[in-house]
């Protein structure tokens, strides 16, 4: 089993290329019929400020019983946080 990538960093934006090759392991038939897959995921993210960014990936698995799985995802996380420190004023 393999899994190997790279990352680009391009001022706001991130770029990442992955090939692996994995076994499943989600219960024990998939054990037993000695299941493994390999494919390819690509992503990008865009910062677009400190605390807003948006992610895209998109990933072909090919199993070696033949079936094929495509995956997409998007997000667009918005990291909040309190204060450290509370404003005292009175």
């Amino acid at each position: 089993m393999y899994h190997f990538g790279a990352e680009k960093f391009c001022d706001q934006w991130t770029f990442r290329g992955e090939a692996m090759s994995e076994f499943v392991l989600q219960n024990a038939e998939t054990l037993r019929q000695d299941i493994w897959r390999e494919g390819t995921r690509w992503s990008a993210k865009y910062q677009f400020s400190r605390r807003w960014d948006f992610l895209g990936s998109y990933a072909y698995w090919r199993y070696n019983d033949g079936n094929d799985e495509n995956e997409m995802k998007l997000a667009g996380p918005i990291t909040c946080s309190a204060s450290s420190r509370p404003n005292l004023k009175a």
